[in-house]
């Protein structure tokens, strides 16, 4: 069967994935750390933890789903099928997140019981949230062999991711701000998001398709211990690959980065700056992700995507330092907006590229093993972040903002907490750009390449011998594999 022709609606239905995926992660790494310290009581420590302790777990939970969805038949697909599958889960898993049910130095009520009682919605929410997503970020190698028409669905994946965090940074502090960031105002708001990413769920599903995999048609009962014995074998195989592992690192910090901008945003809006009512002002970052996208895929479509990655990462970290010139005496809705939306512009090749760069990276891992194992890196992917996100970042960010003494009891922090907050604000992300510029520079998939190594795996798949190979693709295989030519396709 030759590969179906994408349409507009098939680039969209597949985008509008990431309403939910960019924007249920936005309001919580946005919101949910203050609400756990200023709501329900936590300490700022044990709120990072809980976070931490939820991402290290779905971290081993992750690579899990990848390895159902590459071994699922049905007669939906290997992926489209948890579309499906996840609506209800979705609906009735983010709400409890923003519930009350117990604060801290009430009723008797300890800071563990509230820890337990977040940290088990956090996992249910989380298992629901991978059930979805990992299938879903594998899908686009499975709608298109083509290198543009797999950038332009990621790009649209991130325009939808981008609009919903416009429409969480946007939406959420004027209803949070209206209800005086009460209980009633958080459970308002989870209702609301939580109906919208469910209800997407459906257009996906009937918007996009997959392309028939010929490969493992029947798949063996094995024992558990097999199955994970395997899942580890394929995630170990898919750090060999030499472009997976730049790829993995550009992605980690410039996430990590994204983080500490969220997890910290409100605290130096709402503390450092004493503008709970800008917060809502920080959507200009997310806008301008949106109106610069175009511009950054005709980079990465022309040159290369570690080059639109390094643009857009120059103009992040310049961004940041200019917050320094943002402070309590000229904050203003203009200039708040102003300062969000250039770290927006060189964000969102940041955001964007990490993604698009995956179903390339398989074209790699395809060329290694002969196999296309989209959801083994997609996987490993999300296991990566949740392990950095659950072992450093956001312990990290808890444990600093008690190291300067932060505390949510008093109505003004000290002086020096809130300059301590604004430096950790501004210069902890921008060393995090740094390091993710450095890998991009080891990320070698262009589009000349791209098409060398596809050329090259067909030829290999249609019978062709080895020892046949040109000179030139053979250098491209091992500079992008970082096997020799003689270790691939096996």
């Amino acid at each position: 069967m030759g590969a179906r022709k994408l349409k507009l609606r098939n680039y969209v239905s597949y985008g509008m994935g990431d309403i939910y995926g960019g924007g249920a992660f936005t309001i919580i790494g946005t919101f949910f750390l203050i609400f756990l310290t200023n709501n329900v009581g936590l300490s700022p420590f044990l709120a990072g933890i809980l976070f931490g302790v939820g991402r290290f777990w779905m971290s081993l939970t992750d690579p899990i789903f990848g390895m159902i969805s590459d071994r699922t038949r049905s007669r939906f697909g290997r992926r489209r099928i948890y579309f499906l599958v996840g609506i209800i889960p979705i609906l009735v898993t983010f709400i409890p997140l923003w519930l009350v049910p117990m604060k801290v130095g009430v009723n008797g009520v300890e800071q563990w019981h509230a820890f337990v009682y977040y940290f088990g919605m956090y996992i249910i929410f989380d298992l629901a949230y991978s059930m979805v997503i990992i299938p879903y970020s594998a899908l686009v190698a499975d709608m298109s062999h083509e290198y543009k028409s797999r950038v332009r669905l990621s790009a649209f994946r991130m325009g939808f991711s981008q609009f919903s965090s416009i429409l969480a940074t946007a939406v959420a502090p004027i209803l949070l701000v209206a209800f005086s960031y009460s209980n009633e105002a958080y459970l308002i708001m989870a209702i609301s998001f939580s109906i919208l990413y469910a209800v997407i769920w459906v257009v996906v599903f009937f918007g996009t398709f997959e392309i028939p995999v010929h490969q493992e048609k029947v798949v063996q009962k094995t024992s558990v211990g097999k199955v994970l014995g395997g899942m580890f074998k394929d995630i170990g195989t898919a750090f060999m690959n030499k472009s997976f592992r730049a790829q993995l690192g550009l992605f980690l910090f410039a996430f990590a980065a994204l983080d500490i901008l969220m997890g910290l945003g409100a605290y130096y809006i709402n503390n450092y700056l004493a503008r709970p009512d800008l917060l809502s002002y920080m959507s200009a970052m997310w806008i301008a992700q949106v109106c610069v996208l175009p511009f950054y895929t005709y980079l990465a479509n022309k040159y290369s995507k570690a080059t639109a990655y390094r643009v857009g990462a120059t103009i992040w970290a310049l961004s940041m330092l200019l917050l320094f010139t943002l402070t309590p005496h000229n904050a203003s809705a203009l200039n708040v907006a102003i300062h969000f939306a250039l770290i927006g512009v060189g964000l969102s090749p940041c955001y964007m590229i990490p993604m698009a760069m995956i179903s390339f990276v398989t074209e790699v891992d395809c060329l290694m093993t002969k196999k296309r194992r989209t959801g083994v890196y997609a996987g490993a992917m999300s296991s990566a972040r949740k392990l950095s996100q659950g072992i450093i970042v956001l312990p990290g960010i808890g444990l600093l903002l008690t190291v300067i003494g932060y505390d949510a009891s008093l109505s003004t922090q000290s002086t020096a907490t809130l300059m301590d907050l604004k430096l950790i604000f501004i210069l902890f992300p921008i060393i995090l750009i740094i390091i993710g510029f450095y890998f991009s520079l080891r990320f070698k998939v262009n589009p000349k390449n791209f098409e060398i190594i596809k050329a090259e795996i067909s030829r290999l798949e249609n019978g062709g011998k080895k020892e046949h190979v040109c000179p030139e693709t053979q250098v491209v295989c091992e500079k992008l594999t970082g096997k020799k030519y003689e270790k691939l396709f096996h």
